[in-house]
């Protein structure tokens, strides 16, 4: 009968043990499919979250494409609106030159009331000044405060050169035909035109004009606007004129060209 029991008892537990060795495995097998399945889920998730990446890259790129884009575009209006300023209207005229008559002559009309200023053609303005505004008699030394006005003008005139440069500045002196009574410093009128016009372009240069766009011409008594029988008009060509030249003169210098000395 104890025997019975014991074995009965034996059994019990040899069955205990076999149930709770079925639940172990079957927790570990709970949990390795646990882990697959998390793995799984973690890949998938992993995976998943690519495309998002992609994706966020591609809106990046495409931001900074229309970004560019759009800069390019806005550069391209204000350099426009840039040339518009120097843009060919329909008389052949760039605005910006059709506009500054009107600031040399209130420029030049500033400081000497009785210039004139007048539209040679369609790239040069011309701006003359009596002889007697600028020097005295027989002289071309300009005296200090109407030095000091000539200056002034130049430095408006040049600040008119930002938007479309002057191509040329040309300094004319003119004489009537009256001989010079004292020819101890200049010989004729030729000498006394050329050395008032190079006073005047050394007033030019130190105002801000380059070297290179001055030029000197002293045409003596040669080139009168008036009849130099009257006092009057002898009045009238002692003067200087300034043109200020836009377009470069289509005609060659024969000073300035070289020559083939074996034609």
């Amino acid at each position: 009968m104890a025997e019975a029991i014991n074995s009965r008892a034996a059994l019990e537990r040899a069955e205990r043990q076999k149930k709770l060795l079925k639940k172990s495995q079957s927790r570990e097998s709970s949990n390795i499919k646990l882990a697959i399945e998390q793995k799984q889920y973690n890949n998938e998730a992993r995976h998943s979250s690519v495309w998002k990446i992609a994706l966020a890259d591609l809106m990046t790129v495409l931001m900074v494409f229309f970004l560019i884009l759009w800069l390019i575009e806005k550069g391209e209006k204000e350099a426009l609106q840039s040339a518009n300023a120097v843009v060919q209207t329909e008389d052949g005229l760039p605005e910006v030159l059709k506009q500054r008559p009107q600031h040399i002559k209130e420029a030049v009309k500033e400081r000497f009331p009785d210039a004139k200023v007048t539209k040679v053609n369609a790239y040069t303005m011309r701006i003359e000044l009596d002889s007697r505004a600028l020097f005295s008699s027989g002289t071309a030394d300009v005296p200090i405060h109407k030095r000091l006005a000539v200056f002034k003008t130049a430095q408006m005139i040049s600040e008119l050169q930002q938007t479309f440069p002057f191509t040329t500045i040309e300094v004319q002196g003119h004489t009537d035909s009256i001989p010079l009574t004292d020819r101890r410093v200049y010989r004729d009128n030729w000498d006394l035109s050329s050395a008032r016009a190079n006073s005047i372009r050394q007033i030019f240069s130190s105002a801000g004009f380059a070297d290179g766009q001055l030029r000197v011409v002293g045409y003596g008594s040669s080139a009168p606007i008036a009849s130099n029988e009257t006092e009057e008009g002898r009045f009238r060509n002692r003067r200087v004129v300034i043109d200020l030249i836009t377009k470069p003169s289509q005609q060659k210098n024969p000073l300035t060209q070289p020559i083939d000395i074996l034609k």
